[in-house]
Parts: structure tokens; C-alpha cells; sequence
């Protein structure tokens, strides 16, 4: 396959998932659950000093459930392709699935093991 083709098909595939996401995110973005803190308190109690502002965090929606979460390490799903599910422990429901893209070219995928252990947490089978 030459330059050029190639890089063709990551520019397509690149457009397609962001069209994805753009789609899968109007369709859904009154379910975002995720929202900055509008209960911004400085830090020493005083509502006059400006630094104690910076600690704003973020913070999840009253309803919405808290799982514990189960890691299920090198599930091999081809010849020589292996997967980290990270899913909610709790086996009476179906979760959502959410593909992650670790990056490093294919070689480490313990970058992606916080942000998928946090993902799991709110309800969703996270694959890496």
C-alpha cells in the first residue's frame, strides 16, 4: 500500500469517527452526566481570597449509580489480539460499550487503565 493510500484511509477514518462522536453526542447530550462544579468554596473559608478558587472539581449528577468495578486482563480476541474489559460489577443489567483507543501503537495499554477503571465506574463495559 503506498503513502497515499494510506493516507487517504486515515483521513477518512478520521472524519467518520469524529462525524460519530459529533452525531452520538447531539443525539445524546442531555444525558451527559458529567458537569464542572458550580459550588466553587475557597479552600480557607474565606469568600474573599481569590486562590482558593482554583480547586474547583468536578462533580456527578445525585442519581446517578456508583459501581465497583471488574477488570478482566488479556481476553484474546484474534489469533494474537488481546483485550482489557473493564466492566461494573453487577451482572442483573446490560451496559453500554465503549471502545478505547489506548494509542503507543498497539504496545502498552496501562495509560488507558485509570480513565477506563473511572468510565466503568459510571455504568459502562469499557473495552481496551
Amino acid at each position: 500500500m503506498d503513502k497515499d493510500t494510506k493516507l487517504v484511509i486515515s483521513l477518512t477514518l478520521t472524519v467518520v469517527t469524529v462525524t460519530a462522536i459529533l452525531v452520538l453526542f447531539f443525539m445524546y447530550r442531555d444525558k451527559i452526566i458529567l458537569r464542572q462544579s458550580t459550588n466553587v468554596v475557597p479552600t480557607n473559608g474565606s469568600q474573599d481570597n481569590e486562590s482558593g478558587t482554583d480547586n474547583v472539581v468536578n462533580d456527578i449528577h445525585e442519581d446517578y449509580k456508583i459501581y465497583s468495578v471488574n477488570v478482566e486482563k488479556d481476553v484474546k480476541y484474534n489469533d494474537s489480539k488481546y483485550l482489557d474489559i473493564y466492566s461494573p460489577n453487577d451482572n442483573s443489567k446490560i451496559f453500554p460499550l465503549v471502545m478505547w483507543f489506548a494509542g503507543g501503537a498497539g504496545e502498552s495499554k496501562s495509560t488507558a487503565k485509570d480513565e477506563a477503571t473511572a468510565i466503568a465506574k459510571y455504568g459502562y463495559v469499557v473495552a481496551v
